[in-house]
């Protein structure tokens, strides 16, 4: 069999696109992989042969949203035109080549975190959608386009949307009955004869997607498969989910806002819930003894005349600090000759009192009392270091008390806010 020759698509603009390769086959179009005039590759859509003339009035409003439509999460229609095939015309539009679908990455794998990402940019494309009052109605993974060098994920496939008489290039009538979405991510109401399909059936596909996204099925019953199960670090998303896939669309979420109020406010009740228990398990222990002038007290080791400045100085085993210094001057009473411990200088390791040459006949009772007052000052500081020491853990116990409270408190009120 003859291999036929690659089309080449005139839009309506005069602009030409030739063709690459197919992409993609569906029932009612073939995408395929087209290069402009200058090189620059994009997608090109094209309805097949024998369309009925519902989904041709359907694949115009298509043509005009996406052409007009100027958000970053909702595909861009950027050219159309007429095909020619065997006598026959059929409509086609232009948009940008991308990577891959919803369905691609998740086969591939999305980290738990970039699913979050990933969704609430699906989120703010079917809210500037809805915001509208139009509604897509057939939302599934293979509908969301990704474009990995922006890491932006975008909603497309608007054939079967509903638009309001302001996005409308042409009327269009669903009969009753027409099975409007596809059926593993349709709501109820979609399956039911006659009943009336709004925005909520999106709302209801998207509950179905966020469950999929972390466990890998979509929810059918009241026995699916759980976030909890996979991911429990992202269990409060199972709350958010069974709201949105509610049997009753009278009881889902009436619009994109809340349920994005409804994801944030658990991720923040979550945080604050972790940082509960953190807090409630924090032991305030006693550390390893380091202090030196515990471990090792300070002692005299010698003792010298500075004829210059007539000064008697004394050098202890160890710099000491001011807390030993307040215990040596608290709880050293005895003196001599006016010579007590409120006349020594402290400085590192060294301490000193001035004395004439008159008075060095006292020398060694100064240095008896002081070698007592270190005695004093090496009792008294464990006492005073124990003491202090207490106190901070009081303070840090009250702290996180106070802190556990107040997280508490906010927990309490996330939990009880309703948009």
């Amino acid at each position: 069999m003859a291999k036929r020759i690659k089309y080449q698509f005139t839009s309506a603009y005069l602009s030409k696109y030739d063709e690459i390769k197919v992409i993609g086959e569906g029932g009612n179009s073939t995408v395929y992989k087209v290069t402009d005039e200058e090189g620059n590759e994009f997608a090109l859509k094209l309805l097949n042969k024998k369309i009925d003339k519902e989904s041709i009035k359907r694949f115009k409003n298509e043509i005009g949203y996406c052409s007009k439509a100027n958000h970053e999460n909702i595909m861009k229609v950027i050219d159309n035109g007429v095909f020619e095939l065997n006598n026959e015309k059929l409509m086609f539009y232009v948009m940008p080549l991308y990577d891959a679908n919803l369905r691609d990455l998740m086969l591939e794998g999305i980290s738990n975190d970039q699913k979050l990402n990933y969704f609430n940019q699906i989120l703010e494309g079917i809210k500037y959608f809805h915001n509208s009052k139009n509604y897509h109605r057939d939302i599934k993974p293979e509908n969301i386009l990704f474009d990995k060098s922006s890491n932006t994920l975008v909603v497309a496939d608007l054939g079967i949307s509903h638009f309001n008489k302001d996005d409308l290039y042409t009327i269009v009538e669903t009969k009753v009955g027409s099975r409007m979405a596809n059926f593993q991510y349709a709501a109820p109401e979609q399956k039911e004869k006659g009943a009336t399909v709004d925005h909520r059936a999106d709302i209801y596909a998207l509950g179905l997607i966020l469950n999929e996204l972390f466990t890998g099925h979509v929810p059918y019953g009241s026995s699916y498969k759980k976030i909890d199960e996979v991911a429990p670090e992202y269990s409060f998303l199972d709350d958010v989910v069974e709201l949105m896939i509610r049997q009753n669309k009278e009881d889902r979420p009436n619009d994109i806002e809340t349920v994005q109020f409804e994801i944030n406010s658990r991720i923040e009740l979550n945080k604050t819930n972790k940082e509960i228990k953190r807090l409630k398990e924090i032991e305030i222990k006693e550390s390893e003894e380091k202090d030196i002038l515990i471990l090792d007290p300070p002692k005299l080791i010698d003792v010298k005349y500075d004829e210059d400045d007539g000064r008697l100085r004394f050098k202890l085993s160890h710099p000491i600090n001011q807390l030993w210094i307040d215990c040596i001057k608290t709880n050293s009473w005895g003196s001599l000759m006016g010579f007590d411990v409120d006349n020594f200088r402290f400085e590192y390791e060294y301490a000193s009192v001035q004395l004439s040459v008159r008075n060095l006949d006292y020398a060694q009772n100064i240095i008896d009392y002081f070698k007592q007052w270190i005695n004093n000052a090496n009792l008294e500081y464990p006492k005073k270091v124990k003491q202090i020491r207490e106190q901070e853990k009081r303070r840090k116990e009250a702290e996180i008390k106070a802190e556990i409270q107040r997280k508490e408190k906010i927990a309490r009120t996330i939990n009880n806010l309703k948009f």
